[in-house]
């Protein structure tokens, strides 16, 4: 008769050594394990240094063209309306979005679609705002006054005089611009007020050429 304890506890059987070893040796059916420097990790498809360089260029690339699509825009001075402060020939960098987040200050440099009734075919004009709305403004012996104060306008040639003209009153959402050579100057004083939303953006530096860097 089999006794009852044989039918759910096995017999103790001792092991040899060598058995021992069997169960610890790795199986040779199983994947190598990565054998690199410590603390790294073998990658799988990594991708080579010349990839990474073309995506890094491929970014870099597409991060320009938004910065110069929505952020800063290059513009060439046409003529000799701004001199001295800016020359014919000259290059600037316009900030697309300076009035995004602030508003327009008298003293800006800003870009501006041409007023229908102002001559030429230049798309885009140049000029400073000397006056924002609910300003009046005039010239009168010699200098710009707004608001019935004198205008310091530390920007012009010391031998810069304006013209007489106004007094002006400025709507609401407007500004008048000039020109810092004002003999030379096609603005506000000839085709009038010009809404605030026509502008593109407050230009900030000169950049070419080289000789005439300067923030503005």
């Amino acid at each position: 008769m089999t006794d009852p304890l044989d039918a759910v506890v096995a017999p103790f059987a001792p092991t040899t050594r060598s058995q021992r070893d069997d169960a610890l040796s790795p199986d040779s059916s199983a994947p190598a394990e990565w054998s690199g420097a410590p603390g790294t990790e073998r990658r799988q498809g990594s991708t080579g240094p010349a990839v990474e360089s073309l995506l890094a260029l491929i970014v870099a690339i597409a991060l320009a063209l938004l910065v110069r699509t929505f952020v800063l825009q290059a513009y060439s001075i046409p003529s000799a309306s701004m001199e001295d402060t800016l020359t014919t020939g000259d290059q600037v960098l316009v900030n697309q979005l300076s009035y995004a987040v602030g508003g327009i200050s008298r003293g800006d440099v800003v870009v501006f679609d041409r007023p229908d009734d102002a001559p030429g075919d230049i798309p885009d004009l140049i000029k400073r705002v000397v006056g924002v709305g609910g300003d009046t403004i005039e010239g009168r012996d010699g200098h710009l006054w707004v608001n019935g104060l004198r205008l310091e306008e530390p920007y012009l040639s010391a031998d810069e005089m304006t013209t007489d003209f106004g007094p002006t009153r400025i709507p609401v959402g407007h500004v008048f611009v000039m020109g810092d050579n004002r003999e030379e100057s096609y603005d506000s004083r000839f085709f009038g007020t010009i809404d605030a939303d026509t502008i593109r953006g407050r230009a900030v530096v000169t950049y070419w050429p080289p000789s005439r860097w300067r923030g503005l």
